[in-house]
């Protein structure tokens, strides 16, 4: 089966909405996601490509999102993070591999600027959303759940 990705617009025409196509392409060339919904940040699109992106497979990346296949920069080869998941708080993604890895990611529309890692969860199917409220991170695996007071000191 051949996975297409579409880009949809939806307006308001009159009393109705109407959809039309905006682009569609295949995983392998542009922006798809997996688990987690994209995250749009001062006018750029923010995702972690799935295994069917080929060699991009499980980059975080940074595109424009009125052009799905533009990517204009990617964590690199060294830097995957499985199928997520991943948020956005006070101008910083926080990133969570499968395996239980954290890593901290400057919100930047320029390039990757990782600022911080560390091993939080013994990480078996870490694919859970994260959730911040007050400062604080909530993340779980398959059988753990850990909360991370995340705020600045």
């Amino acid at each position: 089966m051949v996975q297409v990705l579409l880009l949809l617009q939806v307006k308001k025409e009159g009393a109705k909405y109407a959809v039309s196509t905006l682009q569609k392409f295949k995983p392998k060339d542009g922006v798809a996601s997996e688990q987690q919904t994209p995250v749009v940040y001062k006018n750029r699109m923010f995702s972690i490509l799935p295994k069917d992106a080929g060699g991009m497979r499980n980059r975080f990346v940074c595109s424009d999102p009125n052009d799905c296949t533009k990517i204009l920069w990617t964590s690199g080869t060294s830097d995957r993070f499985g199928l997520g998941p991943y948020l956005l708080a006070d101008g910083k993604f926080f990133i969570l591999k499968d395996d239980g890895l954290l890593s901290i990611v400057k919100a930047s529309t320029e390039r990757f600027e990782l600022l911080d890692k560390t091993k939080v969860l013994d990480g078996h199917d870490a694919w859970g959303p994260l959730v911040i409220t007050d400062g604080r991170l909530l993340m779980r695996d398959s059988k753990h759940m850990l909360c991370i007071d995340v705020r600045a000191n």
